[in-house]
């Protein structure tokens, strides 16, 4: 099912709160370990798997576990990104990006260059249960981020994947809080495959948060998948609103 989102940057009274601490005592949660700046190292009797500390290496770990080739430590070497603060840098998601990808903005009416032009990340995963995937990249104004999660829950239960895009809010108190910049920024459909489409009036870093439908770090939703995106360079009217083509054309 395609669903495409427009939104306009504004603060949702609903917020999340990430923090990296683990206590096996306590059970927090996300259990957050690794070389990444906000991760620890795990306390006797854990290890650390894909930014988690766990007693054994989790099930989604064995090779093919999700498909052939692909199994839940599949992208170890991008853990930990359980975290905003850790997130992964999307290719041609930097602030400076005009000589790393000097093809940046794609012309969404010319097909041929979304498709040339179009970035891909695979062999991706959520694993284990209650996994995060956070990837961090940088708009101008009114610029605009289309976004396809492709996965296969091949109907079975337990594969639902979600996606939604934060971005940090400074509070009074000079502390972050990564929120949601409207409420329905997100895709969660019970089908395969996900899709946004976003548009931020201000420029800034925002992050792109991959997790299961149901987050729950014993039970929650695993599967692989992998992202396809491009961006669009903003446009604004005469009166200074953004202006999204797709709306555009209708």
């Amino acid at each position: 099912m395609k669903r495409y989102i427009s939104v306009l940057l504004t603060v949702a009274a609903a917020s999340l709160m990430f923090t990296g601490c683990y206590n096996p005592q306590l059970n927090e949660f996300p259990f957050v370990c690794g070389g990444k700046p906000g991760a620890g190292e795990c306390p006797d009797g854990y290890s650390c798997y894909g930014g988690h500390c766990l007693e054994q290496p989790p099930e989604c770990w064995q090779d093919n576990y999700f498909a052939i080739g692909v199994g839940g430590k599949s992208d170890v070497n991008l853990e930990p990104n359980n975290l905003p603060t850790q997130a992964v840098l999307l290719p041609c998601g930097d602030i400076d990006y005009s000589q790393t990808c000097p093809h940046r903005y794609v012309d969404e009416n010319n097909a041929d260059e979304v498709k040339q032009y179009s970035q891909n990340l695979t062999g991706l995963a959520i694993c284990p249960a209650g996994d995060y995937d956070f990837y961090g990249f940088w708009m101008g104004p009114c610029d605009i981020i289309v976004i396809d999660m492709l996965y296969n829950t091949n109907n079975q239960m337990g594969r639902d994947l979600d996606m939604e895009i934060l971005m940090p809010i400074t509070q009074p108190d000079g502390s972050i809080k990564y929120d949601n910049p409207q409420g329905d920024v997100i895709s969660s459909t019970t089908t395969d495959n996900e899709d946004l489409r976003f548009q931020a009036q201000a420029p800034g870093w925002y992050y792109l948060w991959v997790h299961g439908r149901d987050k729950d770090p014993e039970t929650g939703d695993m599967n692989a998948y992998a992202l396809q995106y491009y961006f669009i360079q903003g446009s604004m009217d005469n009166n200074g609103s953004c202006i999204d083509p797709a709306q555009v054309a209708q």
